[in-house]
């Protein structure tokens, strides 16, 4: 993750620069600690999340063992407290300023830690074999529910609040189809592909519709073709710099990571070749 992080927070730092401070808020992943909008939302906005993901990874090795000692009643009981948190939170936050209610309801790390939990809980019932869901075809529909609802909710309760619960059983119906082997849609190859390059894909296309808007390729009116071939464009050029960014930079770095030094191995007895005796002189 941060080596891509690194690489395309540079290149934004040369795209828009940043002072001294908001840099190195970036590189140390801390930028949504800071309620401003111009500290969590600069350079590469996008990276915001990735601030919550080093948080939560701080916090997994405590979480972890404390989940595991929970039997299957203790984790739904978890779950359901998880779930229902997320959306009186985003409904207390609905009369506060707009501003202050996406920092704290969307943005602050100890916030996002919900959904981050509630993924380790459902996947501790999966592993367990006590999670009851729908599969993926009701938990698509699901989702597309949830978001026609999130279209007419007020400002925070919208973001996320009521596709969280959709989402997380189309990861748990997804989860279940990997472990019993049932091909779904994202065993396809391409697709496979595609998801591998779904982070770096994450961290470039602002970035190429922010150099766009330099070179003056962003028209303010256009014909819907010319919009169209914009679109087009942005997201093609977008795709060939996840491309090489994933090939360029994650790659290696996950060689790099795994390159550690295998410890010798004793003989196996079974298959040591014992030397020939010496032939006695005649």
């Amino acid at each position: 993750m941060y080596p891509a992080t690194l690489v395309t927070t540079l290149l934004a730092l040369l795209v828009v620069g940043a002072g001294p401070g908001r840099l190195a808020a970036h590189l140390t992943l801390t930028q949504t600690w800071f309620p401003q909008a111009s500290v969590f939302a600069a350079l590469n906005p996008v990276s915001w999340s990735l601030s919550c993901e080093a948080f939560f990874y701080l916090c997994f090795p405590l979480l972890l063992p404390a989940l595991r000692r929970l039997r299957p009643g203790g984790l739904w009981a978890m779950a359901v407290a998880l779930v229902c948190g997320v959306p009186v939170l985003g409904a207390a936050l609905t009369t506060v300023p707009r501003t202050q209610a996406l920092w704290l309801g969307y943005i602050f790390p100890p916030v996002r830690m919900a959904e981050f939990t509630l993924g380790m809980v459902i996947a501790l019932l999966i592993r367990a074999g006590a999670w009851r869901g729908p599969g993926l075809r009701w938990s698509f529909v699901l989702v597309a529910i949830g978001a026609a609802a999130a279209l007419r909710a007020p400002y925070p309760l919208n973001q996320h609040a009521l596709t969280l619960v959709p989402v997380t059983l189309v990861v748990a119906a997804a989860a279940r189809a990997d472990l019993a082997g049932v091909p779904t849609v994202w065993t396809r190859p391409l697709l496979r592909y595609l998801g591998e390059l779904s982070f770096a894909f994450y961290l470039v296309p602002y970035l190429t519709y922010l150099t766009y808007g330099r070179l003056g390729l962003l028209p303010h009116r256009a014909h819907p073709l010319v919009a169209a071939l914009v679109t087009v464009s942005v997201f093609s050029i977008s795709l060939l710099g996840a491309m090489a960014l994933h090939h360029g930079v994650e790659r290696p770095a996950l060689r790099l990571l795994r390159r550690r030094p295998r410890p010798a191995l004793p003989p196996d007895p079974d298959t040591t070749v014992e030397a020939p005796l010496p032939t006695p002189a005649r």
